[in-house]
């Protein structure tokens, strides 16, 4: 029998509690560790510290559900098809010419992308629409 999904306004409200916390802190490490490192290693260094945070919360806190070893691999590509477009924003705001810290801004791209495409795979377990052998 599939998880119940939550509500939108209720999944919502949850990632954006996760996702403020985890914004805020990933955002200012970015915005620090991209005077010191070159900025595209200081955004894979947060990134991968965010997604460590995210891959824990998603499923259970979320979007509702148990999610089993298919349902968090395929999580972990859409989180990875985001990295790959801040990392570009990330390159393309050096070659603008703008100061380092603004990298920062990134997960204002990002993080709506990571929302919506999660929604759209919890919709997919929630409706069985996925084979999920979700965990307990």
């Amino acid at each position: 029998m599939p998880d119940e999904l939550r509500s939108l306004s209720s999944s919502a409200w949850r990632f954006a509690i996760i996702g403020a916390a985890n914004t805020a802190v990933t955002g200012l490490a970015l915005a620090a560790l991209a005077t010191v490192l070159d900025r595209r290693l200081a955004y894979g260094v947060v990134y991968a510290i965010g997604l460590a945070f995210v891959a824990l919360t998603a499923g259970p806190f979320v979007y509702g559900g148990r999610w089993g070893s298919k349902v968090k691999f395929a999580y972990a590509a859409l989180y990875l098809l985001a990295f790959l477009i801040g990392l570009g924003l990330a390159t393309l705001s050096g070659r603008w010419g703008l100061p380092p810290a603004y990298s920062g801004l990134v997960v204002l791209v990002t993080a709506p992308i990571t929302f919506f495409a999660g929604r759209v795979l919890a919709r997919w377990v929630a409706t069985d629409r996925l084979d999920t052998e979700r965990t307990r």
